[in-house]
């Protein structure tokens, strides 16, 4: 039975910060877990802007690797985003709250496979071109196939790179799942949930006092499509402790909704901002889109 404590949101470092500075923001961007979409809007409040990042494409500006990344962290930089474990607070300004993303693992696990199948850059790609999804699943190589959000939320436990637990396949208990609820629990703010991504952001905004900032729609289509009639019974162990650690975020996002009366009608009021922003924007955006596109080809 999992243990459900107390919210307490704490932030790391919070003893040795003044009470009203404002926390340095980690987003933990779990592969497939709409994290594209929060990404966007950290960069549309905190930067870098659209102009800035135009220029950084057309010089052919790469991405550091993540320890050259959190060593050139300034003072002025508000939030730290990517592809990486918990942990990378330590190498970060303090106070610190994470944010992070989670999603029903089934289908976080068929748009993987999805995603790297079909997109040759892709980290996973070697492994999903030419196999089932059954057989990227199980064949024993992507630490990230087995029960991944769990590893991600207790992270690079030995330091090397920060990434993700690596524990032997199959390996993971009950203690390790235990111990990704309790980072969640003292360490981040309330846990997002894909499926339930405006109601997240309305939680996420509040425990962060940021204003809720509208976004644009994106693969709606794609993550609509994604079925489970690929899901085979012999793979549930892949998923297992992630189901379990699913569910105990959708009752936190439960509790945040709960305890704020007003909740509901600020959700209400957000969808409806949010359209509208969609109605303006998003003839921009596909324009962007298409010519990002060519400036890759």
């Amino acid at each position: 039975m999992l243990r459900v404590k107390p919210r307490v949101n704490r932030v790391i470092g919070e003893e040795d910060a003044a009470r009203n500075e404002r926390p340095f923001i980690v987003f933990l961007h779990i592969h497939k877990c709409a994290g594209l979409s929060f990404k966007r809007i950290l960069r549309r409040q905190f930067g870098p802007s659209f102009g800035k990042r135009i220029v950084n494409r057309m010089h052919g500006v790469r991405p550091k690797p993540l320890r050259a990344a959190l060593a050139d962290v300034k003072g002025s930089q508000v939030y730290f985003a990517g592809h990486f474990g918990y942990g990378v607070h330590e190498l970060l300004p303090s106070p610190v709250r994470y944010v992070t993303f989670l999603r029903d693992p089934v289908q976080r696990l068929l748009s993987l496979y999805d995603y790297s199948k079909r997109t040759p850059q892709s980290f996973y790609h070697s492994h999903a071109t030419n196999v089932s999804f059954e057989e990227f699943v199980s064949n024993g190589d992507v630490f990230e196939t087995d029960n991944g959000m769990t590893r991600f939320l207790i992270g690079d436990l030995a330091r090397t790179d920060y990434y993700i637990c690596r524990k032997p396949i199959g390996s993971l208990t009950e203690v390790d799942l235990q111990l990704a609820i309790e980072n969640l629990e003292r360490h981040f703010v309330t846990p997002g949930i894909t499926e339930r991504f405006d109601e997240s952001l309305v939680a996420i905004s509040d425990d962060l006092a940021l204003p809720c900032a509208c976004y644009l729609r994106l693969n709606e289509s794609q993550l609509a499509s994604q079925t489970k009639s690929s899901w085979n019974g012999k793979l549930e162990p892949f998923v297992s402790l992630d189901r379990r650690l699913f569910e105990w975020a959708n009752r936190k996002l439960d509790e945040a909704k709960i305890s704020q009366p007003s909740f509901e009608a600020k959700v209400e009021d957000f969808k409806l901002s949010n359209a509208r922003h969609q109605r303006r924007y998003q003839g921009y955006y596909d324009a962007y889109q298409s010519f990002m596109n060519r400036l890759r080809s």
